[in-house]
This record gives C-alpha cells, structure tokens and sequence, in this order.
C-alpha cells in the first residue's frame, strides 16, 4: 500500500497493487476484479473507504483508493463493549451495503476498520485485490482466503468464502476488540494452530463482552447456515450499542429505548424528582389520559417550535407502536437524524414508582440523569398512567438530546395542564386496523399453543391492550402478541415468507440477540403513510423458550400468531 498524490484532482489516494496469479488464470480473474471494482466504486458509503479507480500498469494492476489517515481497531487494542458494538455495527452495515451488490470483503479483520474517530468506523482493504492471485498467501505452499485468526471454519477447512464467512470474520474481529485476541489464539501462536482450531470449530466464548457476547456467540456460529445476514448483525448490533440488551423488540431500535428508558427508572431509582418551573396551574381532579385507547400522543407535540434550533422537524404518528408518537429531527440535508418519542404505558406495565406530585399538579415529572445516547422524561400520571419521553441521537452524536427532550417535556406539560389528552382523529382509522382490536383475545384462540408454567388467562398487558405478554411462572418461557405499523412487511422484512390463517407473513428466526426467540410477522393491511410511502399494520408474535430448537420455537410463534389472527 502507498500514499500517492492524484494530480488531475490535487487529492492524497492511497494506492494498492493486485497481486498477479496464475497466468493461464490472469485474464479471467482481471475481468472478475474490473467487475467487482466497478460495483464496490458505485457504493457511496460513509463505512467503505472508497475504490475511485482501477489502473493498468503494463502486466501490473492498481487499485487507487481513498486515503484514511487513521488508527486501525488493531491498533487501538481493547475498547467498551458498546463501543465496539458501536463501531461493529457501521462495519456491518458496510458489509450488507456490499453484499448486496454480491461482493465479498474476504478478510475483515482488526488491521482492515479504520477508525476515524472514536465513533465512527470505515471498512477498507477490500479482498478484491487478492482475486488476481485467487487466495492470500500464508507461506510459500499454503493459501488462505483471509487472515489467521479471522477466517471461518468452512474457509479453513478449503471452502469457497461466502457473505457468511464475511459475517464470521466481523464477529471474529469484534471479539478481539473487547478480548484482546482472536477467538481461536492470540498473534503469538502459530498461524497454522489458529487455523487449525478455526476448521475444528474451537470458538473461545466471549467473557469481556457484557450484552455484546450474546450477538458475537451468534455470528461465530461453526455453521455458516445459522449464522445471521450482514444485515440482521447490524441491527444486533445497533441494539447492543444503544444500550437494549434484554428489550426484544427487534425491528425498531427506537421502540427496544423505550422499553429500555422504562426499565432504567426502575433499576437506577429514577436518579432525580424534578418539576419543572414555571407558574403552576390549579390542581384537577380526573383522568388525564382519557380514553385509553383514543390518546393521541402526537397531540402532545403541540408545542415543539423550540426545536427548530436543532434542525429540521418532523412529527410522525406511525414509526411503530400505537401507543407512540415519533418527532425526529433532522440535520445536514436530512442525512442525519436524532429522534424523540413520546410513548404511553401502564403503570402495571413498567412498574415504576410513582413519586409525590407538587401541591398543584396532579401529576409528577421525572428526570433521568443522561445515559450514553440516551435522555428520557417521565410523566407519571395519578391513574396508574406513564408518558415516557425518550430522547436518542441516533446518529447526530453531538446533538443536545436532553435539550430535545426538554422541549418535547414542556409541551407535554402544558397540554396536561389544560385537561385530558386530547383524542385521535378517529374518521382517518380505518374500521379494520389493529387499533380497534385486542392482543390478549389471542388466549382465546383454540390454536393459542401450550408451554408448560404458562397461564393464558394471567397476561401482562400492555397499554391500549396492543400487547399482550404471557410469562411462565417457573422458567423464562414466555409468549407475546403485539400490534405496530412498519416500513411495507413484504417489501422490507427479513425472513422466510409464508402465509398465517390466509395473510402474508415472515418468519424471521434471528427476531433478536436472544437466540431463544423467534418471531413472526403477520399482514393485517397495508396503507399510504403522510409521506407517501407504503407501511403496513403488523401482528407480531414472539415464542421464547431455550428448552426448545428454533424449529420449534417457530413453530410456536406461528401456532401463536394463528391465534392472534383468528381469536375466538
């Protein structure tokens, strides 16, 4: 590898030469990297450092390339877990981003992410270089498509590398970011030893890792088959960097904060009781909430004119449960956003205390002590109601989140302050949505399935009744039911399609981290969202059970969302 100068352009590149192979092979091979070349220079990712151009130097090949002048993961030795899981989870998305085009990186390793700053990450080194020669070499007789310590047991038992083997290789150099070493040895044993335990499957657990070792266990499965896409990693990921480890809300990550903003009152004693200034109006008396079921939550963004200082807004009623209402706020052209969702819950729900309220107010605000990414706001109301204000960066690091949530916060305040929450505009609900039906009638469907310890007739029940939890008395088995909108299900859903009492489905056995669930996803019906774009009313149903193969745990979620569809 050089640094170089482009005089056309007046801009530092880096520049690698393709290692030649077999002559009879060379024309051949030359092709497949011009093709691959070109695909991977199409890409504009903020993960990938950039391939500009391939040049011909008399028999010799180069690749011209963006300069990064930055550390390696290799040389920054071991980091935070969620620093890692942040960092894995750019690196995965600059994987999907190139499988996706049916490239493959070959090599991913600790030497191949570049970390250019102490968030953000770029994939460089693509394998194409090595198409010329077929394989990097080790020795003088032996070839290995990879790095020791990194490739995947099928690449070193001699198999072709695959997306999967990419995906083993993230893992692999994730591991090493929070061990210390490769899951098969560390650079002081042979490289020979290291290989040979990879093609034996002699995969070190990871002991460093906290919430992260769950994902990693995952994507160094010895089986490439069971090992989950670039893309699912990514969402793994993302959900461990933003801090969710025990939330299973897979699809959206704002959706596994809330759960994980409520739990953390719990668990820290919500760090500080605060009510905010201002003249105080005078005390009422009845429910603040109203009908339940007729909130409407995107009513309290009322007021959020303050948060023009922070970019541009925009207010969103269906990012995903019905119980919430999404403001996201935009910078740099949109291409960057922080979001702050306001959500309902019941009280018996979250289980979280309800502090004195001021002599005026009839309800009580608390204010989390900022988390990493992470600012939330809790409205506890005197009928055993919760609003749940969570601020998130997403990937607006600098953002002020907590002065986001503030502003959100105030505005909830002042329409509390005048009365109940104000309802939904029903004639816009569409007579047959999930709104208007209930998650726990699923106990009493003929086809609501049997686990030992569960009572279907003692659920934990969501707000509005749009999830329904039934939780074993003796084991963590447990079963759930819930109702959300999303991006459209058939168009974007990960997972095997299949149909459920008539209706569309998707079975997506890697639903979460937790590799004892599996979910599935069925159409209620699809709709044109405000912007336009098509989003789809899913029932969402989950099985968890460990005692279980996942053949069988999807087979339970799927005995479970049968149910949920055709209660009686």
């Amino acid at each position: 590898m050089w640094r170089a100068t482009d005089e056309q352009l007046d801009r530092q590149v880096a520049l690698k030469r393709a290692i030649p192979g077999e002559p009879s092979q060379y024309a051949e091979q030359l092709q497949q990297l011009r093709r691959e070349a070109k695909l991977l220079a199409q890409l504009n990712h903020r993960n990938i450092v950039t391939l500009y151009d391939v040049l011909n130097d008399g028999d010799e090949c180069w690749l011209v390339m963006e300069y990064v002048p930055a550390q390696s993961l290799a040389e920054r030795g071991v980091l935070p877990a969620e620093r890692v899981a942040e960092l894995g989870a750019q690196v995965a998305g600059a994987l999907a981003a190139v499988h996706a085009k049916g490239i493959l990186h070959r090599d991913v390793k600790p030497a191949n992410v570049l970390m250019i700053s102490e968030h953000e990450a770029k994939l460089g080194d693509f394998g194409i270089s090595r198409i010329l020669a077929g394989e990097e070499t080790v020795t003088g007789s032996s070839v290995l498509a990879g790095t020791p310590g990194y490739v995947a047991p099928e690449v070193a038992n001699g198999s072709d590398p695959t997306a999967a083997s990419d995906v083993f290789s993230l893992g692999s150099t994730l591991f090493a970011a929070v061990e210390g070493v490769s899951p098969v040895g560390s650079t002081t044993d042979n490289a020979f030893l290291r290989l040979r335990r990879a093609a034996q499957g002699q995969i070190a657990p990871c002991r460093k890792g906290g919430p992260l070792a769950p994902v990693l266990s995952e994507l160094l499965r010895v089986d490439p088959a069971k090992r989950p896409t670039a893309a699912q990693a990514q969402r793994l990921l993302t959900e461990v960097a933003e801090g969710v480890a025990h939330s299973r809300r897979p699809r959206n990550a704002t959706r596994r904060w809330l759960l994980a903003a409520g739990a953390l009152a719990v668990v820290a004693g919500l760090a500080a009781w605060l009510v905010l200034g201002g003249q105080q109006p005078a005390a009422r008396t009845g429910s603040l909430m109203g009908k339940a079921r007729t909130a409407d939550p995107c009513s309290l963004a009322a007021s959020i004119g303050g948060l023009d200082r922070f970019g541009t807004v925009n207010v969103v009623s269906d990012e995903y449960g019905f119980d919430q209402c999404n403001v996201l706020v935009k910078v740099e052209d949109n291409k960057r956003q922080s979001d702050v969702t306001i959500q309902f819950i019941s009280q018996t729900a979250s289980a979280s205390p309800l502090p004195p309220a001021d002599n005026k107010r009839t309800f009580s605000i608390v204010r989390d002590a900022p988390g990493d990414g992470v600012c939330a706001r809790h409205l506890l109301l005197p009928d055993h109601y919760e609003i749940l204000i969570h601020a998130h960066r997403v990937s607006v690091p600098e953002a002020d989140f907590c002065g986001m949530a503030d502003v959100v916060t105030d505005s909830a305040v002042a329409v509390l302050d005048s009365g109940p929450i104000p309802p939904r505009d029903e004639s816009r609900i569409l007579p047959q949505s999930l709104i208007n039906k209930s998650a726990c009638e699923t106990a009493n469907s003929p086809n609501f399935p049997a686990l030992p310890g569960i009572d279907p007739r003692t659920p934990v029940i969501g707000f509005g009744d749009w999830r329904c939890t039934w939780k074993s008395a003796t084991d963590s088995r447990e079963l759930k039911v819930e109702f959300a909108r999303r991006e459209g299900l058939l168009e974007s859903a990960q997972g095997a399609r299949t149909q459920i009492a008539g209706q569309p489905a998707v079975v997506d056995e890697i639903s979460t981290e937790d590799p004892n669930t599996c979910e599935v996803e069925v159409l209620n019906l699809n709709y044109t969202a405000a912007d336009k774009s098509t989003r789809s009313e899913v029932w969402y149903a989950y099985a968890t059970d460990r005692d279980k193969s996942q053949a069988e745990r999807c087979a339970l979620a799927k005995d479970l969302a049968t149910a949920a569809v055709t209660p009686r």
